[in-house]
């Protein structure tokens, strides 16, 4: 049975991340915790985030997870939400090489921020995570940031004002624009391949 870890920082919709996970996992033990020892021992950690970056960076500081984090991503699969995902950022703790930009820098006229509602999200790499999932599948988005980074790190695009990263991935890390959670079938496809990932990738 698969342990999977979630990072209780107390911000963002936790419960539902939870409960989506739950659904996936098959049988997966799923728990929220912040303490060290039980991460490590965990399968898989996942990293929400919601709402302001600075706050969850702090709050991720002051959790002690910004030691603990470099450890999690060289050791375990990990998947990183929204906020999550840029928190390990440049803008973040540093942890990963991509930048957090606000969206629609290109300045398009009559577009509403952020991004609420569902885009479809097309696979530019074949991932494990996307795995079972159509092309130009829909994904429900929340978010006023992109992710800015290197062409090797993003394995999906979406659209709104511009093309921005929908999913980044680097060795057994994978973060997420996207809200998993709450993108019904195709959110739970992805959790639940998320769950049962060895961490290997092929390109």
């Amino acid at each position: 049975m698969s342990r999977v870890a979630i990072i209780d920082h107390g911000l963002g919709n936790l419960q539902a991340v939870e409960k989506a996970l739950v659904r996936a996992g098959g049988g997966a033990s799923v728990f929220r915790c912040y303490d060290p020892d039980a991460l490590r021992r965990a399968d898989v950690v996942v990293l929400p985030g919601a709402g302001s970056l600075a706050a969850c960076v702090d709050e991720l500081r002051r959790l002690g997870m910004a030691e603990l984090l470099p450890e999690l991503l060289r050791e375990k699969p990990l998947l990183a939400i929204n906020i999550g995902m840029h928190a390990l950022g440049r803008q973040g703790l540093g942890l990963l090489d991509f930048d957090t930009q606000p969206l629609n820098a290109a300045g398009v006229l009559d577009i509403r921020l952020p991004h609420l509602g569902w885009n479809r999200m097309h696979v530019s790499a074949a991932h494990p995570l996307c795995d079972g999932i159509p092309q130009d599948a829909w994904f429900y988005f929340a978010h006023h940031a992109r992710a800015v980074a290197r062409s090797e790190l993003i394995f999906a695009t979406s659209e709104y004002a511009e093309k921005f990263p929908a999913v980044l991935a680097q060795e057994r890390f994978v973060g997420v624009q996207f809200q998993p959670e709450i993108s019904h079938d195709n959110g739970l496809r992805f959790l639940a391949n998320f769950i049962n990932w060895d961490g290997r990738v092929s390109r």
